[in-house]
């Protein structure tokens, strides 16, 4: 039997709570960066448990097997945690193809990411002291695309492609968002790939 069967426990929780995160991070909303903290803390409170459990099997000289597989195993989870922080499996590689990315670094490092699928789909990801995502529908009239968010919040309605502007071998255009016609302040992303429309 494991040892402190609690923490092994505790650590198997977190590892798969991180580890599910793309399904489950958008319904949070605010709360995310709540969240995020209790995740920090969790891992540094492990953390501290193993090192206190190698301490132990250090101190026994390796007798106590129970320990040893109690240590290995938590090495794993907790290494695991750090090397892939979204999980071990890449659950957008099962989504259809994207068809257009667009995207742009604010302040303080946030990022916000647009994904325009071939199934028709999409995905805008906010991060910024925590996470937040939204999708939905859209539909491409010439250079406007339409959006359809699954949710009711105060979404942008369309973006407007302005593509070929850009001289770099990375950025090949940009997408204006737009909350409504009226809106004179559009947020601007920076297209890396675009198979939606002909340049």
């Amino acid at each position: 039997m494991i040892k402190s069967k609690g923490i092994f426990i505790a650590a198997l929780i977190l590892f798969f709570l991180v580890s599910t995160a793309y399904y489950w991070e958008s319904m949070l909303g605010a709360l995310n960066m709540l969240v995020l903290l209790i995740f920090a803390i969790s891992f540094l409170i492990l953390a501290g448990c193993l090192l206190y459990q190698i301490y132990l099997t250090v101190r026994e000289r390796l007798n106590d097997k129970s320990r040893i597989y109690l240590v290995v195993c938590m090495v794993v989870l907790l290494g695991l945690m750090i090397i892939r922080p979204h999980g071990i499996i890449d659950f957008e590689r099962f989504e259809a193809k994207d068809l257009l990315i667009g995207g742009r670094e604010g302040s303080a490092n946030c990022t916000t990411t647009l994904k325009l699928k071939e199934d028709n789909t999409f995905y805008l990801r906010t991060i910024c002291f925590g996470g937040d995502k939204v999708g939905g529908t859209y539909r491409v009239k010439n250079d406007t695309v339409k959006f359809k968010f699954s949710s009711a919040n105060d979404n942008f309605k369309f973006g407007i492609l302005k593509l070929g502007k850009h001289q770099t071998d990375r950025i090949i255009g940009d997408i204006y968002l737009y909350r409504s016609k009226k809106d004179t302040v559009p947020v601007i992303l920076n297209v890396i790939k675009n198979y939606l429309i002909k340049q």
